[in-house]
């Protein structure tokens, strides 16, 4: 099933609930959306889990970014109330890594289990240096997400 739930705050987040078993929530890296995960929903389906996957706000077809402050986290929590899920796994790949974790120690009681791939890591701090490698190494990745060439942004990376 897909749909819309509609946040406290305006905002919307698009999902896709399928499968019957305990909850998988996957969580898609800064560069994609849900689609992301195409290749492990019907795996985790066929292994007896219900898997719960959405577009992170300002992806896919969730509400845009326009500025005002919100919680990656707190999405994640009001996607479980608005399906009834009350604990699940979270699994997340990179950027979805680090909300992953960030959600996971902000509201322990509503994960069963925390898979962080590749992950970032959220309040951490680049220092001087690594902020003047990606600099360096920023532009071609953004022309090329511009041009649509996601395999190009991948091999970059």
């Amino acid at each position: 099933m897909e749909g819309v739930v509609e946040l406290a705050d305006g905002a919307s987040l698009t999902f896709e609930d399928v499968g019957e078993g305990p909850v998988v929530t996957l969580l898609h890296p800064g560069l994609w959306d849900r689609r992301t995960w195409d290749p492990q929903v019907g795996p985790l389906v066929q292994a007896g889990f219900r898997v719960l996957r959405y577009d992170l706000r300002g992806y896919g077809h969730s509400s845009r970014l326009q500025g005002e402050p919100f919680s990656h986290a707190r999405d994640v929590v009001a996607l479980l109330d608005a399906r009834g899920v009350g604990t699940a796994a979270l699994v997340g790949s990179s950027m979805g890594g680090a909300i992953a974790i960030d959600t996971t120690l902000e509201f322990p009681d509503r994960v069963w289990a925390l898979g962080a791939i590749a992950s970032a890591l959220g309040g951490f701090e680049e220092n001087d240096e690594e902020e003047s490698w990606w600099e360096e190494r920023w532009p071609p990745i953004a022309k090329a997400k511009e041009e649509g060439d996601l395999e190009r942004v991948r091999d970059l990376q």
